[in-house]
């Protein structure tokens, strides 16, 4: 699944609201942010892999009435690369070798959504969603590139400090297509703690110490799978990506509607591999050791 899914942010645009006393992250209007993850061995073969992440976003809603609306968004993550050691040879076709010298060291995901929703009484929200992107090296981009991502989901407001949410999710980002269950939770425990939900992408538990910061530990599942231009060592060769990052962070309030959020914590079941998309070929095992990060967020929100 992509490192950031709209279908909540629209809900959060239904609200005409003030903020709650916590923002969750489906307010979010813009944002852009930066991940660092120092160099890292492989578990299973030699060598090593560093990544340095920049991701950005930003989402229009479009009103259609007082209870129809679309929400349109476009995403994008840049993903920089750097190896040491890597041992592995493959035969290029052409009478040469692939090795570590010919991995790309930058990969971007391009993406645009459409979602439209509709709310039904008081209490229960409709929304769906279609999001198309490119994944690639962006060397010789095709529709091969192109990845396809949707979904549906149900918000049911029990109260004015709880809502849930219900859906199904179809991805093929990770690289075989799947259709999973979605779940979340807007918890406003009381005035001070709260626990923001949407599963499998994140899990935030917050606590608002002051007017101008939020502390709380957070977890969240980012990855894509981004196919390579049509180069040695196979003709459909694909780079996959996957990885939960999980630790504190603190939100900084500038205002009701901008934030700085500082993080950092642990990198696990991290997975950084070149195969072959025809096959179950590939140049190594890309099973990663766990690993710390660091990473920092600027969000403008609703």
């Amino acid at each position: 699944m992509r490192n950031s899914c709209c279908l909540a942010v629209a809900l959060a645009i239904l609200s005409l609201s003030p903020l709650p006393v916590s923002a969750w992250e489906s307010d979010k209007a813009v944002e852009g942010g930066y991940a660092y993850l120092p160099l890292s061995d492989l578990k299973d073969e030699d060598g090593s892999v560093r990544m340095h992440s920049v991701r950005a976003f930003a989402t229009a809603p479009l009103a259609l009435g007082e209870s129809l609306f679309l929400s349109l968004r476009g995403a994008y993550q840049g993903l920089f690369v750097g190896y040491e050691d890597l041992v592995f040879s493959y035969p290029d076709g052409k009478g040469g070798v692939f090795t570590e010298d010919d991995l790309p060291d930058k990969l971007s995901a391009l993406d645009a959504a459409l979602g439209c929703g509709a709310v039904l009484g008081d209490d229960l929200t409709i929304y769906g969603e279609f999001q198309p992107g490119i994944h690639s090296d962006f060397e010789d981009v095709t529709s091969k590139d192109v990845y396809y991502q949707g979904g549906l989901m149900v918000e049911w407001k029990f109260s004015e400090e709880l809502s849930g949410l219900l859906g199904v999710y179809y991805g093929d980002d990770f690289g075989e297509p799947e259709v999973f269950p979605l779940l979340g939770a807007q918890w406003q425990i009381d005035d001070d703690w709260a626990l923001d939900l949407f599963l499998p992408e994140y899990g935030i538990f917050s606590y608002r110490a002051a007017e101008w910061l939020t502390v709380g530990l957070r977890g969240r599942l980012e990855g894509h799978q981004f196919r390579l231009s049509q180069m040695a060592p196979w003709e459909n060769t694909v780079a996959r990506y996957e990885q939960v990052l999980v630790g504190p962070f603190l939100d900084l309030h500038f205002s009701r509607h901008v934030s700085l959020r500082l993080e950092g914590g642990m990198a696990t079941a991290r997975t950084f591999e070149f195969r072959d998309d025809d096959s179950s070929a590939k140049l190594y095992d890309g099973d990663l050791e766990d690993g710390a990060y660091l990473g920092g967020s600027l969000a403008g929100s609703f």
